[in-house]
């Protein structure tokens, strides 16, 4: 007889141990209880709890702190990878970044988020799905933010030159 819990025993364990039990009966843990909690719909929180949906992040992070447990070991119930306890926000210098360079980094924070769903070979994809070629001498991640960079570009980039030479303008844009 296998006497290591289910997830089903392990959800409902978090439920009644964070207070979030039947009104009937004060007992039986209770999907709607956490759900009016966290200001959600009850099918939403059923839905991840059988793995019929696939939650963001900060949404497993808000349940996991209305269960008092670890988020980590809440994605493990819901079959998704996490390796730190609380959703990712970027340091302060983000705002100094331009659109494009936002929408740079968010591609490569879905690249490496890939890779923890599935392994990422000698090759990566772009975000028009065409395979481009891995330098070894490069990350995967890197190469996917920067398809497309000029070599001017780079160059000011490598060498921190962003502020002698405004963006759109030079050789790259056509002036």
């Amino acid at each position: 007889m296998n006497t290591e819990p289910t997830t089903d025993d392990l959800w409902d364990a978090a439920l009644v141990k964070a207070g979030f039990v039947d009104k009937r009966d004060g007992e039986s843990p209770s999907h709607r209880a956490l759900a009016e909690h966290l200001g959600i719909g009850t099918s939403t929180i059923t839905n991840i709890r059988a793995g019929n949906a696939k939650p963001k992040p900060a949404t497993v992070a808000k349940i996991a702190d209305a269960l008092r447990i670890d988020v980590r070991e809440l994605s493990r119930w819901i079959g998704q990878t996490r390796e730190v306890a609380k959703p990712y926000t970027p340091p302060s210098e983000a705002d100094l970044l331009d659109q494009r360079e936002r929408d740079a980094l968010d591609q490569i924070i879905r690249v490496m988020a890939a890779s923890k769903k599935r392994p990422v070979k000698d090759e990566t994809l772009t975000t028009t799905n065409q395979p481009i070629a891995v330098d070894a001498s490069q990350d995967d991640y890197i190469l996917a933010a920067r398809k497309g960079e000029t070599q001017e570009r780079r160059r000011r980039r490598l060498e921190g030159d962003f502020e002698d030479h405004p963006q759109d303008e030079g050789p790259e844009f056509g002036a």
